[in-house]
């Protein structure tokens, strides 16, 4: 007898621990055949166990740590995923990366498995990810946000997921050397430190990110390359997709890019209030020349904020070709300025890229077709000390004795004592300076100005019309010997613009009357005034919408709140429901564990060992059974906060919304009354009728009435129009919070662990 248990049930029983060990939380391996719930100790898990399948939810439990050795194999079905509150530390090597991928046998053509989500809300989670691949799932590695722990994820390959890498933790998370290839998303979210990496054939290469910075990475062949802001990209490669870099909110920085022969767009910036904060040593080629596309679009600006593009590369130094590749202002009033000059004089092929001095140099076009290009690589210079366009310029014409558009102009200038009327040309703009001897930047909304010599042909007839814009009995014009240093303000900058321009002197018809003169001058002054009022109301009415909007999306958030807390009672409720059952089957598992080892002969041991495999079946249904119960609970919530935020959107704020649009609109009919009876009482005061004045049946030349038409200005405008205009500026607002709503439902659905592959 004593041999039989020496030799007989030892044996058994070290089988049978290797089946039930890894359920019920001790130390050991895992393998195909085994379903592990809960990592609660230290593990390793090397090629000798592959493939592990993972058909459930695996656990890392705080404070434990879970090392994936180089050739590993992890297969998950549809419903299994890795929910990390440790440390997970996956350490493949080039020539045995470690692969997460779905379990084929288990899975349809089209399924995804649920990824790895790393739980840094609650606990300190820590991951080190080298050479793995992983592919085939919802969410690669997803972020719950945001306190705890680090992330480094280097040499490794996210193919064929939904969202390669998602969320964000509150601090960087370190990517290096990773290829992002054929997701739908490669990285989406915020708070990522992305250098020396590879994004080719995604949706998007990068979405919706912020406070993301990407150096010395390639971007090939996406749909759009970048879509966010609130960082730099630095250094990179961005070809051959169809659109560059999309900017929205705040918009990325850009410095020492090649963004070239993308078939669409190579950067679009405005949306969403977006705007680029700066793009300078960038080469911008070939971009817009697809198939499909009716121009050559390097640049296309969305809103009406002025933005700064100087000292970049592209391809020529000949303004009207640049301008043909720039849709701005320009090309459409309501857009703002890019501003583009001063231009680099030649392609500066990267080489003023500071810093890393083993960056990604991923092949280039060598022979772009733009007048003058020439792209040889992209090298960063590791001996430059700082990027081009810090330094700080200044101005020629004053003596360098300050920075451009900061110089400090006082009353004593000859600029501000010179009353003569007169205007220069601007791209885009009009200066007129006003009868109190200061320059104004296009204060009447005048538009078109431009100082090219290509137009002159047509400026002779344009500059007489601008001074007759300000001062209506101007009969020529006159360039004055010295040009002159203006200092203006342009929409959407607090920063001040300093340009040497010539000077055209408008000179009037000196047998005009004094009452001309009076009428002239207080028509100045009315649709001076009207403008401001006009525009006065605009921002009242955006101010009521922009409170709306903040009153609404409190009230979302607040829900928000209370359906996470929801979740996550639920979520630890679950645990532990799981931890009392498993300890009830722990106490059963050792009690027969007990009997097998005194049992007497085979009969009696093959009893037990039927009792083990019957009892794993019933832990198993009760397991299931837990996980089903918490499932509907968590699936209850989501449903009864999506239908609260629903009737909030949908009623609550339906009659807020309307109390806005009334109010403006009667708002702006007012203004119309208000300042159709002071044109008519001004028109009754005198009968001055030239080609210049109004007549009966209005109130302005030609040229105003266009210009008040485009402002909703006039009483040949209807005053909804005017609202309409207040709606476009501020719908904006709305969309966004709207669309913040879908984002954070999407975190909260992420937290639940039973989404199937269609969620």
């Amino acid at each position: 007898m004593a041999t039989f248990r020496k030799n007989v049930l030892r044996p058994v029983l070290a089988c049978l621990l290797m089946i039930i060990v890894p359920m019920t939380g001790f130390v050991g391996s895992v393998t195909a055949s085994t379903t592990p719930t809960h990592v609660i100790s230290d593990q390793t898990w090397t090629a000798a166990g592959n493939p592990y399948l993972i058909d459930d939810m695996l656990v890392i439990m705080p404070d434990k740590t879970l090392t994936i050795e180089e050739g590993v194999v992890i297969e998950f079905t549809p419903t299994g995923w890795l929910d990390v509150r440790g440390d997970l530390n996956v350490l493949g090597t080039a020539a045995d990366p470690v692969l997460f991928t779905i379990d084929s046998a288990n899975a349809t053509s089209t399924s995804q498995w649920g990824g790895i989500q790393l739980q840094t809300d609650d606990f300190d989670v820590d991951l080190v990810m080298r050479n793995a691949i992983v592919t085939r799932a919802m969410n690669g590695i997803f972020i719950a946000c945001c306190h705890q722990g680090s992330i480094l994820i280097e040499d490794s390959t996210f193919l064929n997921n939904n969202v390669g890498i998602h969320g964000y933790a509150g601090y960087d998370a370190i990517i290096n050397n990773v290829v992002f290839m054929n997701n739908t998303v490669g990285v989406a979210s915020s708070d990522k430190d992305i250098s020396n990496s590879t994004f080719v054939g995604n949706e998007f290469g990068i979405s919706s990110a912020e406070r993301t910075d990407v150096r010395y990475s390639l971007f090939e062949n996406n749909d759009i390359a970048a879509y966010g802001g609130r960082g730099v990209l630095l250094c990179n490669v961005i070809q051959d997709n169809r659109i560059g870099v999309q900017a929205f909110y705040e918009g990325w920085a850009l410095e020492h890019n090649v963004i070239q022969d993308n078939s669409e767009i190579g950067v679009i910036t405005g949306q969403y209030d977006g705007i680029v904060p700066h793009a300078w040593g960038n080469s911008f080629l070939n971009n817009g020349l697809g198939a499909n596309t009716i121009a050559d679009i390097n640049v296309q600006h969305t809103n009406n904020i002025n933005i700064d593009f100087e000292d970049n590369w592209w391809g020529t130094t000949d303004s009207n070709i640049i301008d043909a590749t720039v849709y701005d202002f320009l090309d459409q009033s309501s857009l703002g300025l890019v501003d583009y000059t001063p231009t680099l004089n030649a392609n500066p092929n990267g080489t003023a890229c500071p810093g890393d001095d083993s960056p990604t140099n991923p092949d280039l076009d060598t022979n772009p077709t733009n007048p003058g290009g020439d792209v040889n690589g992209l090298n960063p210079d590791i001996n430059e000390t700082g990027p081009i366009g810090h330094d700080n310029y200044t101005d020629p014409d004053t003596n360098d004795t300050g920075p451009i558009g900061h110089d400090d102009e006082t009353a004593s200038d000859t600029n501000h004592t010179d009353h003569t009327p007169r205007i220069s040309l601007w791209p885009g703009k009009v200066n007129q300076h006003n009868e109190n001897g200061i320059w104004m930047t296009d204060p009447d909304g005048v538009s078109g100005g431009h100082p090219s010599t290509l137009y002159s042909s047509d400026y002779g007839d344009r500059k007489l019309e601008y001074c007759q814009k300000f001062w209506p009995n101007t009969q020529s014009i006159e360039l004055r010997d010295n040009r002159e240093t203006i200092t203006f303000w342009t929409a959407g900058n607090t920063d001040s613009v300093v340009s040497t321009r010539d000077v055209y002197e408008c000179v009037f018809n000196h047998n005009d009357t004094d009452e001309d003169a009076d009428y002239h001058h207080q028509l100045d002054e009315l649709q001076e005034r009207e403008q401001q009022s006009w525009e006065d109301a605009m921002e009242e009415c955006d101010r009521a919408w922009a409170e709306l909007d903040e009153h609404y999306m409190m009230m979302v958030e607040s829900l928000e709140e209370q359906m996470m807390d929801e979740i996550e009672m639920e979520l630890w409720g679950l645990d532990d429901s799981l931890s009392i059952r498993y300890d009830e089957f722990d106490v059963q598992y050792n009690e027969l564990l007990i009997q097998l080892s005194e049992a007497e002969d085979e009969d009696e041991a093959a009893v037990i060992i039927q009792e083990i495999q019957s009892l794993r079946e019933s832990e198993q249904q009760v397991i299931e059974w837990v996980y089903d119960v918490y499932h509907a609970r968590i699936a209850d919530i989501i449903e009864q906060y999506d239908a609260m935020i629903d009737a909030l959107d949908d009623e609550a704020f339906e009659s807020l919304r309307h109390d806005v649009e009334t109010d403006c609109e009667a708002l702006f009919e007012e203004l119309e009354e208000q300042f159709r009876a002071e044109y008519e009482a001004l028109e009754s005061m005198t009968e001055v009728e030239d080609e210049n004045s109004c007549g009966d049946d209005e109130r302005c030349t030609d040229r105003d009435e266009n210009y008040m038409e485009e402002f909703g200005i006039g009483h040949s405008v209807p005053g909804f129009t005017g609202l309409l205009s207040v709606l476009a500026i501020t719908g904006a607002v709305l969309l966004t919070g709207r669309r913040g709503l879908h984002e954070t439902r999407g975190r909260a659905r992420a937290v639940n662990p039973f989404n199937d592959a269609e969620d």
